[in-house]
C-alpha cells in the first residue's frame, strides 16, 4: 500500500485508542476503579457461565472433518487438512493434528490467527448474539502442531494467512453442522477473501495507485432458506463493497462488469448463494495484477443431498480477444491497455436434494435467469414451457423422489 492510503488507517487506530482511554478514565472517575474492576470480572464470569451452558446443549461426542486446501502460488500442494472436535460436557476441544506442514508460500496462519477464526465459528455454534469477552471462550481449547499450516512458526510466510484461516474454520463448520441446532450453520460458503491487488498509473492524474481489495461471493444455503449472494466471507466482515464509480475515479481503470455469477450455484431444495463477476479494464499500459483465491480447486460443499458450488478465481480477456482461463493464484501479472482482469467468485453449497425444491421456485429461478431451462429439467426435474416458463410437469426421477420421500 502507498503511504497516503495507509496514513488514514493509522490515525484512525490512534484516535480509537485515545477515545477508549478517555472513556475508561471517565467511567473510573464516575464509579471508582474498584467498582469498574468488579463489574468487568462479573461480566467475564457471566459470559463464561453462559458459554458453558451453550456447549452443554451439544451432544457429547467426537466429530471430524477433513479436506484439501488448494495448491499455493509456487505449485506446492494440494494440502491435506483435518480436524477433530470433541464435546465433553460443557467443554469443546478442537484438534488439527495431522494437517499439512507449513509451506514456503504465504498461505500459512500463525496460532493467534487460527484462534481468531475458531472463535468465530464457536460463536456460531453456540450463540452469536452474546456480548463477547474472554469469558466466552474459557471452555474452548484449540490445538495445532507447531510448524503446521495452521500453526506456522518463523520464518514462515503469512501475508495471505486468511486462506488457511478460512479453511480451518470451514473444517469445524463441516464437523459441527450435523449436530448443532438447525439454523445455526449453513452448507459450505465460498470461503475466500478473494484478495486482489492492481497497481499502475492513474489514466487521468498520472499518479501511481495501488488498489487492494477483497471480493464478494456466495454463501451456503440453510435448512429453511437459499444462501446469501454477493457477500464478503466470514473472515472479512469489516470491509465495505465499493461502488464502480468510486473505483473508476480513484484508480483510473474502467469497471466493465459487476454482475452475479450464477454458474453452477449449489443446487438444492434451498440453493446456494451466487458469487460475482467483477471486470477491471486497463486504460493505459503496464498495470500489474496479483490475486489469491481459495476454493479454486475445491468448491463449497453441499449438505443433505445439496450440490457443491462453483469455484473462485480470476481470468483475463485480452485486447486481442484472447481468453486466459480461470486460475486461483497469480503474482505481478502484466496488463496492457485494453486488457480486462475479471474476478469470478464461487457460489455457495446447496442444502437438501434439488428434486425437493418447489417447482414454483424453480420456475421463478428460470424466469429471473438464475437457472437455465435445461438445468431446471436435468437438475431439478421440472419441465417448463420455454416462452412463458409455465410448469408443464416433472421428470420421472422427481416423481420417484417425491414418492420415496412421502
Amino acid at each position: 500500500r502507498l503511504p497516503d492510503m495507509s496514513i488514514g488507517d493509522m490515525w484512525a487506530q490512534i484516535s480509537g485508542l485515545r477515545t477508549g482511554q478517555k472513556r475508561l478514565i471517565e467511567i473510573c472517575g464516575k464509579y471508582g476503579t474498584r467498582t469498574v474492576d468488579q463489574a468487568i470480572e462479573r461480566l467475564i464470569q457471566n459470559s463464561a457461565e453462559f458459554s458453558r451452558s451453550q456447549v452443554g446443549q451439544i451432544p457429547d461426542g467426537i466429530y471430524t472433518a477433513s479436506g484439501m486446501m488448494d495448491k499455493d502460488i509456487m505449485g506446492n500442494g494440494p494440502f491435506p487438512i483435518q480436524v477433530k472436535v470433541t464435546i465433553e460436557g460443557d467443554q469443546m476441544y478442537v484438534d488439527f493434528t495431522g494437517s499439512a506442514p507449513q509451506t514456503k508460500s504465504p498461505i500459512n496462519v500463525a496460532y493467534d490467527g487460527l484462534v481468531s477464526a475458531i472463535r468465530s465459528v464457536f460463536l456460531a455454534c453456540t450463540d452469536s448474539s452474546q456480548n463477547v469477552n474472554d469469558g466466552v471462550f474459557e471452555n474452548l481449547h484449540i490445538k495445532a502442531e507447531k510448524g503446521s499450516i495452521f500453526n506456522a512458526i518463523r520464518p514462515a510466510a503469512v501475508s495471505c494467512y486468511y486462506e488457511s484461516m478460512q479453511y480451518a474454520q470451514d473444517l469445524i463448520w463441516q464437523a459441527m453442522l450435523p449436530v448443532v441446532e438447525k439454523g445455526k450453520l449453513t452448507a459450505g460458503h465460498f470461503i475466500t477473501v478473494g484478495a486482489y491487488s492492481i497497481s499502475g498509473t492513474h489514466s487521468v492524474t498520472g499518479e501511481t495507485f495501488v488498489d487492494v481489495g477483497p471480493t464478494l461471493g456466495g454463501w451456503g444455503a440453510g435448512f429453511d432458506r437459499d444462501g446469501d449472494s454477493a457477500q464478503f466471507c466470514t473472515g472479512d466482515g469489516e470491509t465495505y463493497n465499493i461502488p464502480a464509480e468510486v473505483l473508476e475515479a480513484k484508480f483510473g481503470y474502467r469497471v466493465t462488469e459487476y454482475s452475479l455469477n450464477t454458474t453452477d450455484a449449489g443446487a438444492g431444495e434451498h440453493r446456494g448463494g451466487y458469487g460475482i463477476i467483477l471486470g477491471h479494464e486497463a486504460l493505459n499500459d503496464d498495470m500489474t495484477f496479483s490475486g489469491t483465491y481459495g476454493r479454486f480447486e475445491y468448491p463449497a460443499w453441499g449438505f443433505e443431498g445439496g450440490k457443491e458450488g462453483a469455484p473462485s478465481g480470476f481470468d483475463f480477456l485480452l485486447k486481442d480477444g484472447t481468453h486466459v482461463p480461470l486460475q486461483g493464484t497469480g503474482s505481478k501479472i502484466q496488463m496492457h491497455k485494453g486488457d480486462v482482469a475479471r474476478m469470478v467468485t464461487g457460489t455457495g453449497g446447496g442444502y437438501g436434494s434439488p428434486l425437493a425444491r418447489p417447482a414454483e421456485k424453480v420456475a421463478m429461478d428460470v424466469k429471473n435467469e438464475y437457472v437455465s431451462i435445461d438445468a431446471a429439467e436435468k437438475i431439478y426435474g421440472v419441465l417448463l414451457e420455454p416462452e412463458t416458463f409455465a410448469i408443464l410437469g416433472v421428470t420421472d426421477e422427481r416423481k420417484k423422489f417425491s414418492e420415496k420421500a412421502s
